[in-house]
């Protein structure tokens, strides 16, 4: 009876199928087991939809992260190669301007000393001689006057007259040294002068004066530097009187008269020992000195010249000594231009 009803039903489904193709005009393509099977890979080598999904993201983030540490990965640098590429940097810079060197002649003092054309135009140095004070612009004006008319100079040593004895003083004027302290040429050439006054007259005392001058050796000192040659040259070391704080010629007379009047009230007479050039003005410093702190008991009696290669002193600077004397530019100057 189940095998009658079972083939019944076989018969109906594939009556229901025939009619279903008839009545739609197609025809289902056919497809055999063969071609199915072959179309899919063997079984060995499928993957989980899920798991290919996650295997090829995975080998994605690897092949992105691969890339990015070549991109970015840093070479290793040897302390050597650093070294060179330090070396290299420094050698493609732009090399360094040097200034050309400077001549020794252009480094040398001027032959005018070397506060000839420097020293400042100075407004502030305290009075000394009052503008109504006219015995003293008179006595001043008239040494002006005196020192233009000029002097004969006396090379190389002092004239005959002078008193032998300590009354009378010899009064050195330095000049700059060298930067490292050693004495110039000029120098050397007052000191041999200096020496043949002193042994001219050995019984006058001797003032070295002059400051520090040295650029690159603060200890050293004109007036050392010339005592030292003196006292190695054979002139008796009792007899030197060091003024080493003066870097100008009116400091030289302002502190030389200053130790003189304190220390050695016997001396009343004054020879300069300078270079030729430089000499009126220094007698003319030495005697508005005299003047200024009324002193006049001492004479400025005479000089012993240095014939020096070359060298002059500007109106400046004779202007500029004497208002660091007076203290008073206004008058200075109407007297350095003839109008007092």
């Amino acid at each position: 009876m189940k095998k009658i009803i079972a083939s019944t039903l076989a018969a109906v489904v594939l009556i229901a199928s025939a009619s279903c193709a008839e009545t739609s005009g197609t025809t289902a393509p056919e497809t055999t087991v063969y071609e199915t099977e072959a179309a899919l890979p063997p079984p060995e080598t499928l993957l989980p939809i899920e798991n290919i999904t996650e295997a090829e993201t995975t080998a994605t983030e690897t092949t992105a992260t691969e890339t990015t540490a070549e991109e970015t990965a840093v070479p290793e640098t040897t302390f050597e190669e650093t070294e060179a590429a330090e070396t290299t940097a420094e050698e493609t810079e732009a090399p360094e301007t040097t200034a050309p060197e400077t001549t020794e002649k252009e480094t040398k003092p001027p032959e005018t000393t070397a506060e000839a054309e420097t020293v400042p135009a100075d407004t502030t140095e305290p009075v000394r001689v009052e503008r109504d004070d006219t015995e003293k612009w008179d006595k001043i004006a008239a040494e002006w006057k005196k020192m233009q008319s000029g002097e004969e100079l006396n090379y190389d040593v002092l004239p005959d007259g002078l008193p032998d004895d300590d009354s009378l003083c010899l009064v050195a004027l330095g000049y700059q040294l060298n930067p490292d302290g050693s004495m110039t040429d000029e120098l050397s050439g007052r000191l041999g002068v200096l020496k043949n006054c002193a042994e001219k007259y050995k019984n006058a005392l001797i003032v070295c004066s002059g400051g520090g001058t040295a650029d690159n050796n603060y200890k050293a000192t004109e007036a050392g530097q010339m005592a030292n040659w003196l006292a190695e040259n054979g002139v008796d070391k009792s007899r030197i009187i060091i003024e080493d704080t003066s870097t100008s010629t009116a400091r030289n007379a302002i502190y030389t008269l200053d130790i003189l009047t304190e220390k050695y009230p016997q001396v009343n007479r004054l020879a300069i020992i300078t270079s030729d050039y430089h000499v009126p003005v220094s007698l003319l410093l030495f005697k508005v000195e005299t003047i200024v702190r009324g002193a006049e008991y001492i004479e400025v009696v005479s000089s012993a010249a240095y014939k020096a290669p070359s060298g002059k002193l500007s109106d400046t600077f004779i202007e500029n000594n004497l208002t660091k004397l007076t203290g008073d530019r206004e008058t200075v100057v109407r007297i350095c231009g003839g109008e007092y």
